[in-house]
């Protein structure tokens, strides 16, 4: 089938296709992650759980990944029960097809009360 196709199509379209293609997987932006885990998390636990998130960024492609611990905050209003929580910022860079994988592990976290994901570059 991929032969046929590509018989059918000239070379520059074919040039074209593949040009975009690669701007598409090429293209990275910065973002900032601001995570707001539940105050019942320990130091340790937060450094584990940070440290995860750092890796699972760099095994989805992720460069430049660093960790801000932002301390023990009050909420403005209360999130699931919770008046408190521990701030960490996380910042890198990546290709924006990674996001909807990094942002399902951040989902699924039971200790994480709230999360944003920032495009720098749009802010």
């Amino acid at each position: 089938m991929v032969k046929f196709l590509l018989k059918k199509l000239s070379l520059p379209l074919l040039v074209f296709l593949f040009k975009k293609f690669m701007k598409v997987i090429k293209e990275k932006n910065n973002y900032e992650t601001r995570v707001i885990f539940s105050p019942q998390a320990s130091e340790d636990d937060l450094k584990t759980y940070s440290l995860d998130y750092a890796r699972h960024l760099y095994r989805l492609g992720a460069l430049r990944v660093s960790i801000v611990s932002r301390g023990q905050r009050d909420l403005a209003y209360t999130r699931k029960t919770f008046k408190t929580g521990h701030f960490i910022e996380i910042r890198f860079v990546a290709s924006p097809q990674i996001l909807p994988t990094y942002r399902n592990k951040l989902k699924l976290d039971q200790s994480i009360i709230s999360h944003v994901i920032l495009n720098l570059e749009k802010v």
